[in-house]
């Protein structure tokens, strides 16, 4: 179960402006938004703490991760439209489209009618190239929210659809959690891709010859993570 309390710090602001602001667009070559499910303040400073304390100094302090110097911090309310308890949908639409609506729906208003564009829309209509990588299957509500927009997280199938059809560049995460549906009926979503323009390669030993490529051409370090 995902973290239902959470404070997403520092980048969606960070992020807002530069979609906000023609200056800024011009000026920054990428972007990116971590979201780090559940991550607090206290998760933050818990692990500043800890990274101090293995330096065997004996005494109390806390070495600040690089992302807690960057000149901007947001912090934001996490009650949703509906509830103090936010889900993943809710505040995943939250942050990138900027508005609130009732748990487990994706970028709708809380009557499930009004569709809302998102960060990564907007991006994309600027002429960006997006990409959506996650630790979870890609059609979950976190990833989910850059481009689905749907009254409930859980059609999975249906917001694997809004994949396909988003024209995002790369994608990368778990699979599909119903890739041919709840009752196993419908066309797979593996098949949908092929005829876009996205492909897949799920293969280990193609994405590790990949990773091997790029470190002898000098674009990947070893020890650095994709």
């Amino acid at each position: 179960m995902i973290s239902r309390f959470r404070y997403l710090v520092l980048l969606v602001v960070f992020m807002a402006m530069f979609l906000g602001s023609v200056a800024f667009a011009a000026g920054a070559k990428y972007v990116f938004l971590f979201i780090g499910d559940g991550m607090s303040l206290s998760s933050i400073h818990a692990t500043e703490v800890y990274l101090h304390d293995v330096k065997g100094s004996g005494k109390p302090g806390a070495e600040r991760i690089s992302f807690t110097k960057f000149p901007v911090v947001g912090l934001m309310n996490t009650f949703d439209a509906g509830r103090y308890i936010t889900d993943s949908a809710s505040a995943i639409t939250a942050m990138l489209s900027g508005r609130k609506t009732l748990d487990g729906v994706l970028n709708m208003d809380v009557t499930k009618t009004e569709k809302f564009t998102t960060l990564a829309e907007e991006a994309q209509r600027a002429g960006m190239k997006i990409g959506d990588l996650s630790t979870v299957s890609l059609d979950h509500a976190t990833p989910a929210g850059l481009y689905a927009h749907n009254p409930s997280r859980n059609n999975y199938y249906d917001i694997a659809l809004e994949l396909a059809k988003s024209g995002f560049n790369y994608f990368a995460g778990g699979g599909f959690r119903q890739p041919t549906g709840k009752e196993k009926d419908k066309e797979s979503i593996f098949d949908i891709l092929k005829k876009s323009r996205l492909h897949r390669d799920s293969e280990p030993q193609r994405l590790r010859k990949a990773r091997s490529s790029r470190r002898q051409s000098g674009g990947d370090q070893p020890g650095s993570r994709c």
